[in-house]
């Protein structure tokens, strides 16, 4: 599967790449967002970076890539690059 881009309202783009292990990295400019955490406490489980898109667990993994369908968003796991991995679960 490809890369898909999401382009927010600000014209700011995101990059939605799919990994072998069946998550999703996504990439862009996070500068202004705001996150929350699972209600365990864990993981985070919603990130809005400022323009969208907003993204919560248990939202169907089509909104990080048009391609996975049958899964939903589990939790995001911030990477030392800025961005997100988007965990999937079944």
């Amino acid at each position: 599967m490809k890369s898909e881009i999401y382009t927010n309202r600000h014209g700011d783009k995101f990059t939605f790449t799919p990994t072998e292990e069946g998550n999703v990295i996504w990439e862009g400019k996070f500068e202004w967002s705001r996150y929350s955490y699972t209600e365990d406490g864990k993981h985070l489980g919603m990130v809005d970076p400022s323009g969208g898109p907003y993204l919560a667990e248990n939202m169907p993994s089509t909104m990080a890539h048009s391609e996975i369908k049958g899964k939903k968003i589990s939790h995001f796991i911030p990477l030392q690059s800025g961005g997100y991995e988007i965990v999937l679960k079944d």
